[in-house]
């Protein structure tokens, strides 16, 4: 071990602890993977859920403008276009 640490400049503090095997992290990363998936899985329901309240909302407001002042609007934008 103190030949290892000054070799590699590098000790592994956790050689009392016990160690995972690849087949332990690859079980942690498919467990991830299956968490990731629900996780997506809320968010597009929650989504969609979002848009069918806005598609259930009756009219949108309207608001009624003077045909004069709609007119201005236009023409303010007609005399800034080049």
């Amino acid at each position: 071990m103190l030949r290892d640490t000054f070799q590699t400049g590098v000790e592994d503090l956790r050689s009392g602890a016990r160690k995972g095997t690849l087949l332990d992290d690859a079980r942690a990363l498919v467990n991830l993977r299956g968490e990731l998936d629900l996780e997506e899985q809320r968010i597009a329901e929650s989504r969609l859920a979002l848009a069918r309240r806005y598609l259930a909302d009756e009219e949108p407001e309207r608001v009624p403008v003077p045909g004069e002042e709609f007119d201005s609007w236009f023409d303010a934008e007609a005399a800034d276009a080049p």
